[in-house]
């Protein structure tokens, strides 16, 4: 074990300052408060070992070797090999878990039914839709729905003359 010096520490008597009121010392500065003494602190070797390494940030340029850090191409490497495991992985414990589900429905007789109730039942999807048509030009017979962008055949015209009958189908 070595000592380092870490300080001095020097209290001033009360007939320095008689205007402000000193506290109480505590027993450890009451022996210190008359005389100048160093403080001694001991540091276990860990303690000095590490106040002997570097700081990050306080290497300098000859410092860093090219074993010392991995370099841009060979990190990207291994990402992608992980990436890969990760994929692997999350592949194969899906298949388990789609294993489990299976054994569980046929050991409970749970149908395809059962699942999509339970998950709220099948939603129709409205792309594709087709919207019947309610206007026509009587000159070319093109129609039009009423949805998006009004045709050029009907702008500044009133909308009832264009109106299909419902005879007319």
């Amino acid at each position: 074990m070595s000592a380092e010096l870490i300080s001095t520490i020097h209290t001033p008597s009360p007939t320095n300052s008689p205007t402000t009121p000193m506290p109480t010392p505590s027993p450890f500065h009451r022996d210190m408060a008359t005389t100048k003494q160093p403080l001694i602190v001991e540091l276990s070797q860990e303690e000095e070992t590490m106040s002997k390494t570097p700081k990050m940030g306080a290497l300098s340029a000859g410092d860093v070797t090219a074993d010392a850090q991995p370099s841009v191409e060979e990190l990207q490497r291994k990402k992608e090999e992980l990436d890969r495991q990760i994929a692997e992985r999350l592949k194969a414990e899906k298949q388990a878990v789609i294993e489990q589900i299976l054994d569980v429905a046929q050991q409970y007789q749970v149908t395809i039914e059962d699942l999509i109730d339970a998950f709220g039942g099948f939603k129709p999807k409205r792309k594709g839709v087709k919207a019947t048509p309610k206007y026509r030009d009587p000159a070319t017979g093109v129609t039009w729905s009423g949805r998006g962008k009004e045709p050029t055949w009907m702008r500044g015209r009133d909308r009832d003359d264009f109106l299909i009958k419902e005879d007319e189908d």
